[in-house]
């Protein structure tokens, strides 16, 4: 399970990317990645700090998808997307 509270990005005095999550009930904040100074380091932070919200917001569509029918090819292989999407985030399939 990944660390919950609101995860924002921030770059500190040395222009490093930090992934940081407020914690819950008001915890400490926690430092949940660093970057580096590299040019893409500021998009891969601001993303890594949007996963929650993404991994939240496709969990509940894909299970709401999943009740509507009829269901169309296109829908199949969008909920298919989602389920492998959603088990790799949750740690399965790895190597």
């Amino acid at each position: 399970m990944y660390t919950k509270g609101n995860w924002y990005h921030l770059i500190d005095t040395e222009n490093r990317h930090h992934v940081m999550s407020e914690g819950k009930s008001g915890d400490m904040e926690q430092n949940v990645a660093v970057m580096s100074v590299r040019p893409e380091a500021k998009a891969n932070a601001q993303l890594l700090a949007s996963a929650p919200d993404l991994y939240e917001a496709l969990k509940f569509m894909a299970e709401r998808y999943k009740t509507v029918e009829p269901l169309y090819s296109g829908d199949r292989q969008a909920i298919e997307k989602a389920d492998k999407a959603l088990a790799k985030a949750e740690g399965e399939n790895e190597h």
